[in-house]
């Protein structure tokens, strides 16, 4: 291969810098030449590689997740029915002429309803009223109280009309050899009995011709005590209720 001679004497090897030659920085340039020309022929140009660290730096996308099936509703705590204290007092524990009650002394319970149906001192014309009201509501009322002197408290019922409240039929029932006997009954108009000071004290209100339904004239109070195996009247009295005229005047005149 022939040697250039420079000005000076001594050869020297290649026509560039470095001492590479002219065909070899052609071969370069052509090279860059075909990488820039690739790059812009993806129409982005040329591309910039990232480093791990760049890559990681880098916050990723959130790609959606399938959608969750839904499951069936769970009952929270604050949604589970609280249960009862043990002290607690539910409805079916107050006593109602419905629910068989257990008088002090008793033997056992006794049920009200049935016993009326049952009674033959009872009208036909009373048991037909041994209905509910409404709901759970009887036309019945009770009390215990001591009045014959028996081994359990006595059984003193009353029932009224649905209609006005008034009552239709008062009754004693006393336990005698583990069943209960009738031992009083009343069934006049508005009649009511209930126990006083140890004896069976039972009103009825009394009507004139000329008094209105809601107003009655007044009441008569019998009372009875228990004789020789059965109620005899002790007294009675007649207790006039105030007029519209005498109400809020002392000398009820006018």
């Amino acid at each position: 291969m022939a040697s250039r001679w420079r000005a000076g004497g001594g050869p020297r090897r290649g026509g560039g810098p470095g001492g590479l030659t002219a065909a070899a920085w052609a071969a370069v340039t052509l090279l860059l030449l075909a990488v820039v020309l690739t790059g812009c022929a993806a129409g982005d140009g040329v591309r910039i590689e990232e480093s791990a660290s760049a890559a990681e730096d880098t916050p990723a996308e959130a790609s959606p997740l399938p959608a969750a099936t839904p499951s069936p509703a769970r009952e929270t705590e604050a949604d589970a029915p609280t249960p009862p204290s043990p002290g607690a007092t539910r409805e079916t524990d107050v006593p109602t002429a419905g629910a068989p009650v257990s008088p002090p002394g008793a033997s056992g319970e006794v049920e009200i309803v049935s016993l009326l149906r049952a009674d033959r001192a009872v009208s036909q014309a009373v048991k037909r009223r041994l209905e509910p009201c409404e709901a759970e509501e009887w036309p019945i009322t009770f009390s215990f109280g001591e009045l014959t002197g028996g081994p359990a408290e006595d059984l003193v019922v009353n029932v009224s009309a649905c209609a006005d409240g008034k009552g239709v039929g008062s009754y004693v029932y006393r336990e005698e050899a583990q069943r209960w006997v009738n031992v009083f009954a009343d069934e006049e108009p508005t009649v009511f009995a209930e126990v006083a000071e140890g004896a069976l004290r039972v009103h009825t209100q009394i009507y004139l011709d000329t008094d209105p339904t809601c107003c009655p004239s007044g009441e008569d109070v019998a009372t009875y005590v228990w004789r020789d195996d059965g109620f005899a009247e002790q007294d009675r009295t007649y207790q006039e209720y105030p007029t519209a005229t005498q109400e809020g005047r002392p000398d009820g005149e006018g």
